[in-house]
């Protein structure tokens, strides 16, 4: 066998081991971002105008925390997302009214909803999943409600 072809099969083996390789890689998952409401846009959820900090487009995704601060438009909006899954969502802001699609929440904290301020009203179908230990819901103002 001359050396070209020894040379040939050596690349055609090296290219061949190389795109297994590719195409078996696990892809690395995007890290957890914390996504903050600005709803300077629209009321709902799927729209990556109303909210800094999410990385999928501007658009919660699994396993991010969302805030929903006081300073803040569109304070009565709807999840129109399906499927979320949640780290924590966290209400600083008073007068929300959230609604919409069911989710799920599986906190890395003790705490899967906090309600920080007065006035809110959370009624979104939640599932709390708790992987170890006790998960809380805390709400610190007055005259809030939850209807999940």
């Amino acid at each position: 066998m001359s050396t070209k072809n020894i040379s040939t099969k050596i690349i055609s083996i090296f290219l061949s081991v190389t795109f297994l390789a590719l195409a078996f890689a696990t892809p690395a998952s995007a890290a957890a971002d914390t996504c903050t409401w600005t709803g300077t846009s629209t009321n709902i959820w799927s729209n990556g105008a109303n909210w800094s900090g999410c990385d999928n487009g501007g658009v919660p995704e699994n396993g991010d925390t969302l805030i929903f601060p006081a300073a803040a438009a569109n304070t009565t909006n709807t999840n129109d997302l399906i499927g979320l899954n949640l780290n924590e969502i966290i209400i600083t802001g008073g007068s929300y009214s959230l609604s919409g699609n069911a989710l799920t929440l599986t906190p890395l904290s003790p705490y899967a909803i906090e309600l920080l301020s007065n006035a809110i009203t959370y009624n979104i179908p939640t599932t709390i999943s708790a992987a170890s230990g006790s998960k809380y819901i805390v709400s610190s103002g007055t005259s809030n409600a939850i209807n999940s």
